[in-house]
């Protein structure tokens, strides 16, 4: 298991332990040896306290942006356990005041994070999707307020597989800059456009993207898909993959790809569904150790500077 997969199933350890019963660790004897048994079924309780123990050993974790990650970190770090963990503790002979010590530990965490005040932390993450979710609807009713005509790309971009374990924050973060940059600059007609950032576990960091281009001067929306997918290979050095919705319109139920005009109240309402972009993944909250990286992300409306603009009907 690396650092990010046990930073991102950390997530699940308060309703792990709420789930089981105390002691949630005891030892067994087995033969000459004793070994330390986890009583948390599936849950790979050794594995992520390992990687969680490695990353403050490290100094690695300054500034967790989950809150519950933060309280594993903290609760861990004022137990002095996380040395023996990092050396091993829990798979070699343990001593039963390690084991004690561990399992108030365990205990700790479980009481903070199931607690009414621990609940109104994980809350402000859902805020946070509700005001993303008001700024991008006021955005896309503020680009038709400017053009009676949008065509909407969505593409996303994730890596290799095999580039995945490689990948840091901070790489993703200059890829995405890099790229958006040279968007602007070789699509000339680009209107508007919102990004959202997420960590998977199988395909590790990746983004989503949709683009608003002026669609009373462009068309050939699969094309322009195409486009920018093949720009993001270019900025990723052929490190990137990317998926180019467009050319799967028929899929969509409620399709909001394509050509949209002013007026169009039907595929309107189905461009609500791009709101999918503001709702917050804790993945990539849990796997941001130090500062703050944007998750969501607009490009800046243009100016509107003539007062002919939209058609408007009354």
């Amino acid at each position: 298991m690396n650092a990010n997969t046990a930073l991102i199933e950390a997530l699940d350890l308060p309703s792990t332990l709420e789930a089981s019963a105390y002691p949630y660790t005891t030892i067994r004897s087995n033969g000459n040896h004793s070994v330390l048994i986890s009583h948390t079924g599936r849950y790979r309780l050794f594995d992520v306290l390992e990687q969680i123990a490695y990353l403050i050993e490290d100094n690695v974790i300054s500034d967790a942006q989950h809150p519950t990650i933060n309280l594993l970190v903290s609760v861990l770090s004022n137990s002095l356990l996380t040395r023996e963990i990092a050396n091993g503790a829990l798979r070699h002979s343990p001593r039963q005041l390690f084991v004690n010590d561990l399992n108030r530990t365990l205990e700790i965490f479980n009481n903070i994070a199931n607690s009414k005040q621990f609940r109104k932390q994980l809350a402000n993450l859902s805020r946070m999707t509700t005001r993303n979710t008001v700024s991008l609807q006021r955005y896309l009713n503020d680009l038709f307020e400017i053009h009676s005509r949008l065509l909407i790309v969505r593409v996303d971009f994730h890596y290799l597989k095999s580039e995945c374990n490689h990948l840091s924050l901070e790489q993703v973060m200059k890829d995405r800059d890099v790229f958006i940059r040279q968007v602007k600059r070789e699509h000339p007609y680009l209107v508007g456009m919102c990004w959202k950032m997420e960590y998977g576990r199988d395909r590790s960091y990746h983004y989503h993207m949709v683009f608003f281009f002026n669609g009373a001067k462009v068309q050939q929306d699969v094309t322009l898909g195409k486009q920018v997918g093949e720009l993001w290979l270019e900025v990723t050095e052929g490190a990137g993959t990317y998926y180019n919705c467009n050319a799967n319109k028929s899929k969509y139920d409620e399709c909001y790809l394509g050509q949209i005009n002013y007026d169009d109240t039907d595929k309107r309402a189905a461009l609500t569904h791009a709101s999918y972009l503001t709702k917050v993944d804790e993945s990539i909250i849990a796997v941001q150790l130090n500062d703050k990286a944007r998750i969501f992300g607009k490009m800046s409306l243009p100016k509107h500077t003539s007062a002919a603009g939209r058609p408007r009907r009354r």
